[in-house]
C-alpha cells in the first residue's frame, strides 16, 4: 500500500470518527484531513516556498492554500471547506475567483472528503476541465490515490505536465 494509499485510509477514519466535529470546522478539517492528503501528494504545508498558507488575495480574501512551483511560480490555489460543507457553485465560483486573482493554473476545492480540481483555462467552462473529481470515503483505495495523484507536487510541476492530463 501506498503512503497515499495509507494517508487516503487514515482520512477516512478520521472524517467517519469525527463527522460531527469536523463538520462546521474549517480548521480542523485542514489539520486533521486535508494536511494529511497535501502531505502525502508531496506538498510540505510547513515550508512557505511550497505551499503558502493564508495567502492575501486580492482587498479582502484569503486563500488557505497556494501551491507553488520549484521555481517560485504559482501552481494552484486549495480552497477548504468543513467537512459537512458542499461543495457548492458558490465555493467553487471563489476558488475559481481566487486562481484568477493571484494567476493559478489549477483551482481546487475540498471539503477533506471531496476533492475537485480543475484547469483555469479563459473562455471554457469549468466543468470542461476538471482534472479530479474524487471521494475519499467510497470507492477503491488504489483508485482514488491515483486520481487525486493528479494533485501531487511531482505531477504539477511545469515541466512533468503532459499534454493530456486525463
Amino acid at each position: 500500500m501506498s503512503l497515499l494509499e495509507k494517508s487516503i485510509a487514515e482520512a477516512r477514519e478520521t472524517l467517519k470518527g469525527h463527522h460531527e466535529y469536523l463538520a462546521g470546522n474549517e480548521t480542523a478539517t485542514r489539520m486533521l484531513v486535508v494536511d494529511v492528503i497535501m502531505a502525502a501528494l508531496g506538498w510540505n504545508v510547513r515550508d512557505p516556498l511550497q505551499v503558502r498558507l493564508e495567502h492575501w488575495a486580492g482587498k479582502n480574501n484569503r486563500v488557505d492554500y497556494v501551491l507553488m512551483s520549484s521555481s517560485g511560480g504559482v501552481l494552484a490555489v486549495v480552497e477548504a471547506k468543513p467537512a459537512g460543507a458542499g461543495p457548492r457553485e458558490t465555493d467553487r465560483r471563489q476558488a475559481s475567483g481566487y486562481a484568477t486573482e493571484i494567476g493559478a493554473r489549477y483551482a481546487v476545492l475540498t471539503n477533506g472528503a471531496r476533492w475537485e480540481a480543475w484547469e483555469m483555462v479563459p473562455l471554457i467552462p469549468r466543468k470542461n476541465n476538471i482534472i479530479v473529481e474524487v471521494h475519499l470515503t467510497t470507492g477503491e483505495l488504489a483508485e482514488i490515490a491515483s486520481t487525486l495523484e493528479r494533485l501531487s507536487r511531482e505531477s504539477l510541476e511545469p515541466e512533468n505536465l503532459s499534454s493530456e492530463r486525463k
